[in-house]
């Protein structure tokens, strides 16, 4: 018997990308730590793509995050 396995977790954050308007995205821990590409998850490819804000206490903390070229290409 096998299971599957449970979703990533996600959280809600604020995106400044380096071009467009800033919007409110879920992103999982790889995303938010630029392991994996903002928009679609992959791995492959990753070149930078702006930040993206998490609520603290006093301020918001950035993160760099990135991008795969298809996904860089669709914005």
């Amino acid at each position: 018997m096998t299971s599957a396995s449970p979703a990533p977790a996600a959280v809600l954050v604020t995106l400044r990308p380096l071009t467009g308007d800033e919007c409110e995205i879920e992103i999982t821990s790889e995303q938010l730590h630029g392991r994996r590409c903002i928009g679609c998850g992959t791995d492959h490819q990753l070149v930078d793509a702006g930040h993206v804000y998490t609520p603290t206490g006093e301020a918001p903390l950035g993160w760099a995050v990135r991008s795969c070229a298809p996904c860089m290409a669709a914005d």
